[in-house]
């Protein structure tokens, strides 16, 4: 079994990296002889993460895992717990944007002085600018004895300590009278910008495995289904039928107002019959130029649909 650790001596200072190299059933105490004269370190008992390592507990069982911190002869040379808190103050923008703060019920102050609960960053953040209540459901009111912040205020300015501006109307003033503080709404004090939030804990599924590493069982993660659409082009227009002369149609009058001028001797029927082949060729023009028309248009609106 081999792991990487870094061993803290916090009596005498001391951080080391050494490589562990031991059978998976040696007992602790054998481990923390073996890491305290690899190390240089005093003998003492072995703390992960604030927790003793017994040491009479097997290697493979024990707390001591890949990439560790191992304290000897006292927790305070580990990695320090997560804070604990019903409400976390994030600095979400400005001077130590990304730092985030855990606050406990009860009475918290925010801003640059020595004696703050928070800490703020910021030429323009006084001390005390802020006063804040936590009560045990996390609900935060706020309040601003000097005044110069603004809750639901928009971004803030670069690290200069430069008022950002924008919109006076956006957001409103505080003063020494608290306001609910709504979890996301972002508040403005000097150059730096917070919300508040609910701390989530770490929900990691994880199992050891024996050899100082952990298994991370991670959901697993579900594509979602490829949509296929499928569409169809309109069909285009067909061109417009052609339609022959109505020959026959148009000789046939003529070829009777002849026989009706011979047989009654007035030449009105052979003008009646001149008319009625003209009508039928008008009409079959005027046919041919709509259809064409109409085509244009059919063309033109498949045009637009595709």
């Amino acid at each position: 079994m081999r792991l990487n650790l870094t061993v803290v001596d916090p009596a005498r200072g001391l951080v080391e990296d050494v490589v562990l190299d031991a059978d998976p059933a040696s007992p602790v105490a054998d481990v923390a002889r073996a890491l305290a004269a690899a190390a240089g370190t005093g003998p003492g008992t072995l703390h992960v993460d604030g927790t003793a390592v017994p040491g009479g507990q097997a290697l493979a069982d024990s707390a001591l895992r890949e990439g560790g911190v191992v304290s000897v002869g006292d927790p305070a040379g580990g990695l320090p717990a997560e804070p604990d808190g019903v409400v976390e103050l994030r600095v979400v923008g400005g001077p130590g944007c990304g730092v985030v703060h855990r606050l406990r019920p009860g009475r918290a102050t925010a801003g640059s002085g020595d004696a703050d609960t928070v800490r703020l960053a910021g030429a323009a953040t006084a001390s005390g600018a802020l006063l804040l209540d936590v009560d045990g459901s996390g609900a935060v009111l706020v309040g601003a004895p000097a005044g110069g912040a603004r809750l639901g205020a928009g971004d803030a300015d670069d690290a200069d300590g430069e008022d950002p501006g924008g919109d006076p109307g956006d957001g409103v003033d505080l003063d020494a009278e608290p306001r609910p503080w709504p979890p996301g709404t972002p508040l403005r004090v000097g150059a730096v910008l917070l919300e508040v939030a609910v701390p989530t804990p770490p929900d990691a599924a994880l199992q050891p495995t024996g050899d100082g590493t952990l298994d991370y069982n991670r959901p697993p993660r579900l594509l979602p289904r490829e949509h296929s659409t499928r569409f169809r082009l309109p069909t285009p227009p067909a061109e417009p039928v052609r339609r022959p002369l109505p020959v026959i149609a148009a000789l046939l009058p003529l070829v009777s107002s002849v026989a009706m001028v011979l047989y009654t001797h007035n030449p009105y029927f052979l003008l009646l019959g001149v008319l009625s082949p003209l009508a039928l060729l008008g009409n079959t023009l005027v046919d041919r130029r709509h259809g064409r028309t109409s085509h244009r248009a059919q063309l033109a609106e498949h045009r637009a649909r595709r």
